[in-house]
């Protein structure tokens, strides 16, 4: 268990080493770093402290370019997020991961989050606050309740670890509740049918009705269609009763 621990550990000091080494080829690439979010800048402010750690652009969230004008992917997949917020959990470390679709809503009450993940604990105060005084039960609704557990971020780095000072992660923070976020099955929620499935699938009930429908009256539609010819044709073995007429001469 030790083991696995120090190997999350180093997972997430690399993760946090690469995005500290990879920021000058990210402006070079993508233009200037997006500037932070006014409610953090303007909480710190309030509070007289000055806005410090270091900024990095959020690899968790698709990147606009500035000279091309196009969106690119994040630089993390979904699957790679996973994985690094699973071992940010085991390890204790989750407050040095930028906020993400898979990264949970932290406990900006917290400690560690307070210094060492200063934007996100501001936002996330910040919306709390406001949902708290709403009353409006829409917003109350919103925003997701929290998420955190106290040892996802009770352990305190190192001195001289890379890990051992504040990052202020840039782009938008989103604290909206996803569909299905209430049950954990986010998969198929908010969605008319989990499915497609085949022509044949769609069409089943229809085809089905329309059988027994069929079904229902088939007695009385083959006494019918009986009936119809029984007249038409008493004798289906003699020359029907028209070709004992002589034939109109076409001309």
């Amino acid at each position: 268990m030790a083991s696995a621990t120090v190997t999350a550990r180093k997972s997430i000091e690399g993760f946090l080493a690469r995005e500290i080494r990879q920021k000058s080829q990210h402006i070079a690439r993508f233009g200037p770093l997006q500037p932070l979010t006014e409610t953090a800048t303007t909480k710190a402010k309030a509070s007289g402290s000055q806005v410090t750690g270091v900024k990095l652009p959020n690899p968790f969230l698709p990147r606009l370019n500035a000279n091309t004008g196009r969106w690119a992917p994040a630089k993390y997949s979904l699957r790679q997020q996973a994985d690094l917020v699973k071992k940010a959990k085991s390890a204790g470390l989750l407050q040095h991961l930028p906020p993400g679709p898979k990264t949970p809503i932290l406990d900006p009450t917290h400690a560690n989050v307070q210094k060492y993940n200063p934007q996100v604990a501001a936002v996330v105060s910040a919306a709390f606050e406001a949902q708290q005084k709403s009353t409006s039960k829409k917003l109350r609704k919103a925003v997701l309740p929290q998420m955190s557990k106290e040892s996802w971020t009770a352990t305190t780095p190192e001195k001289g670890s890379v890990l051992n000072r504040a990052v202020r992660w840039t782009g938008k923070i989103d604290l909206h509740r996803k569909a299905g976020a209430d049950t954990g099955i986010k998969l198929y929620a908010g969605k008319k049918r989990m499915f497609k499935g085949h022509r044949w699938e769609r069409l089943k009930d229809a085809r089905e009705k329309r059988q027994s429908i069929l079904l229902r009256d088939m007695a009385a539609r083959i006494r019918t269609y009986k009936e119809y010819y029984k007249k038409k044709r008493p004798n289906p073995l003699k020359p029907p009763k028209n070709s004992l007429k002589g034939g109109k001469i076409p001309f």
